[in-house]
Formats: C-alpha cells, sequence, structure tokens
C-alpha cells in the first residue's frame, strides 16, 4: 500500500484523475463470468458518478457547480461552470438529424482526400510527420502507444499509427473494410504538420461549409467569435482514452475551442493550467458541445473513459442520411464508437 501512495503522489493531479475514471481491463474468463464482472463495473461507475456529480444539469449528479444560462425553443440548454472563466456546455446542441447528418459526412467525405488523415497523408504534409511523436512514456499516455496519445511537444493530440501502404494510390477505401478500422483522424481545413508544428495555408482544402454553419449557429447561443479554419475529427474505439493535453499550436489562442460530441457518451476532464490541479470531470452526450473561451482556451482536458453501450435510440431513428443508418449503428456498435470534432481558429486577425 505504501508503494501505492507513492505512486499517486509522484503522478500529477490529472493523471490520478484519468486513473479513476479508466475502464478496468477485463480479466480473461468464461463469458458468463465477464458479463458479471462488467455489470459490477457498471454498477461501481454510476456511483462514482453520483458521488462526484458529474452530470451536467442533472439535480442529483450536477450539484450546485453549474449555472443554467439559456434554454432555446429547439431544446438546446446553455450552462456555465461556475468556477471555470468561460466553459460553456450545450446540451442538445445537436438535433439527431443534425447528428446523423455529420456522422455521415465523418464517414464519407470528411476521411478521404484532400483531407489529412493518417489512411490519406495530404501531399502538402511532409510524409515523416504521420509518425512523429511515437516517444511518448508510458507515463505520459493513458492509452497503449498504437492509440491516440499526446503529443509531448506540441500539446496537441495525433494518433501515431499509421498504415499508409497503398493509401497514396488514390483508390477508395470501403467504408467497413479492414483498413478503414484503423482511420483514427482527419485533419479539415488547414492540415496539421506535426514535425513543425505548423499549419499549411497555401493549397489547403476549405473547411466544411456544415462546419461552417454550425460555428455560426453557436454564436448566436454562446459568446464564442471565431473564424473556423480548421478542425480534427478524432475517430474513438469503444475503449480508446485521450490524455490530458492543452491545444496550444494554433497562433491565435484568444478564441474559442468548440468541441462537437457524437456517438458514445464519455467522461471529460476540464483541468487548468497546470497538471497538478485537479480537473472537473464531466459526462458528455451525443449531440453535446463544449466552448472553452477565455482561460479555459488554455487549460488542460481530456478524456479518460468511453461508455459502453451509451448511444441514444433517438440517433437511429430515421434512416436519412448517405450511409444506410443500420449500417451506420453496427459500424458504431462494433469499430467507432464515438466521434470528435475540435473546431479552432488559427490565425490572428
Amino acid at each position: 500500500m505504501e508503494g501505492q501512495d507513492a505512486n499517486n503522489k509522484e503522478r500529477s493531479a490529472f493523471r490520478n484523475m484519468e486513473k479513476v475514471f479508466r475502464h478496468p481491463p477485463l480479466p480473461a474468463g468464461s463469458a458468463k463470468k465477464r458479463e458479471k464482472i462488467t455489470q459490477r463495473q457498471k454498477i461501481e461507475f454510476e456511483a462514482l458518478c453520483d458521488s462526484m456529480a458529474i452530470e451536467v444539469g442533472n439535480p442529483v449528479r450536477g450539484g450546485s457547480v453549474w449555472e443554467e444560462v439559456q434554454r432555446t425553443s429547439s431544446g438546446c440548454v446553455l450552462y456555465r461552470l461556475k468556477s471555470m472563466d468561460g466553459l460553456w456546455v450545450i446540451q442538445n446542441a445537436l438535433s439527431y438529424a443534425e447528428q446523423r447528418q455529420i456522422l455521415s459526412l465523418c464517414f464519407t467525405e470528411w476521411w478521404q482526400p484532400p483531407q489529412h488523415t493518417n489512411l490519406f497523408p495530404s501531399p502538402l504534409i511532409s510524409p515523416t510527420s504521420i509518425d512523429h511523436h511515437s516517444d511518448a512514456s508510458e507515463d505520459e499516455s493513458v492509452v497503449d502507444p498504437t492509440e491516440i496519445v499526446e503529443s509531448k511537444s506540441s500539446g496537441m493530440s495525433m494518433v501515431v499509427e499509421s498504415d499508409c501502404d497503398g493509401c497514396a494510390s488514390g483508390t477508395p477505401l470501403e467504408f467497413g473494410s479492414q483498413r478503414f478500422t484503423k482511420l483514427r483522424w482527419s485533419s479539415l481545413g488547414y492540415p496539421y504538420d506535426w514535425t513543425s508544428r505548423k499549419y499549411v495555408r497555401t493549397g489547403a482544402p476549405a473547411m466544411p461549409s456544415q462546419l461552417l454553419e454550425l460555428c455560426s449557429k453557436l454564436q448566436q447561443i454562446v459568446p464564442c467569435p471565431l473564424q473556423p479554419q480548421a478542425a480534427l475529427v478524432n475517430y474513438y474505439h469503444a475503449f480508446d482514452t485521450l490524455c490530458g493535453h492543452i491545444d496550444d499550436a494554433e497562433d491565435d489562442l484568444e478564441h474559442p475551442l468548440i468541441s462537437v460530441s457524437l456517438g458514445s457518451s464519455c467522461v471529460f476532464l476540464m483541468g487548468r493550467d497546470s497538471r497538478d490541479i485537479t480537473p472537473y470531470p464531466l459526462l458528455l452526450h451525443s449531440g453535446d458541445i463544449v466552448v472553452m473561451s477565455g482561460a479555459s482556451r488554455k487549460w488542460y482536458h481530456g478524456v479518460p473513459r468511453i461508455l459502453e453501450e451509451s448511444f441514444p435510440e433517438e440517433l437511429w431513428a430515421e434512416d436519412d442520411c448517405a450511409i444506410p443508418i443500420q449500417t451506420l449503428r453496427s459500424h458504431m456498435q462494433t469499430v467507432h464508437s464515438r466521434i470528435n470534432i475540435s473546431i479552432r481558429q488559427v490565425d490572428v486577425f
């Protein structure tokens, strides 16, 4: 026990909170035994959520730490975390139809050329950038080195694993193919060069119109003035995590960072300007949007856990997107269970 206490003291407060929420590994054994353990873990997690008051707007789980600021006629609810300058959460920011549309784009147009991805590197980026930052120590990352890891030098987050063999030929990959399951991130708008820590402006693809419209809509609800120039789409598998980091590679850090959650719910940790300060955990659900503005734009944040079996059933209610809804549902239940889109302004105007 003394050794355990010493290890906890050596780790940062942010790291310790990641450990609290990280999904415990399932031991080997029979399916019945594993199911029993899984059920017990779910009960323990529910109790943890209740004890830490992490659900935004819930009087039991959210306590009095959140202030409801506005409710719109469309069902959006804007909350402000009282203890943090500039941190806003918009529940139900996207209708289920809007969520399906964006998910469909994530799995069609937004992961293929000319977008810069771990499967299709942009010709504007040096090939060595794709495998950069593969030296993260085990204590710096919440995940396996082949998963989403923190870039020590940039403070941004990317995926070390790359499977680009044959991608340069331009042969389109099929949705749901074996190689497609290795899709981890896509850089929209200005592509980001991980080696130089620079965004490429010249020749960069235009920002998707759907994200421009979304940002325009948000500015009517929450004070988040920005000119969207780049976005990072993270494709999470069920047990992936994102370690604590600060998005600080942009020239402009005064305008907000907008983070869109789609698919499975997750625990989101919002820290301060140091890993040694204990972060605040909150639950995010599909269709929720976090706006980090003011001081919180420069604070640590991460995702230590994705909640299994947490898709809203309403997400699959209509077959109104480019991918057949049952195909999309099956894929997200077995491969990419959560999508996060972070939108940011890069240049100072």
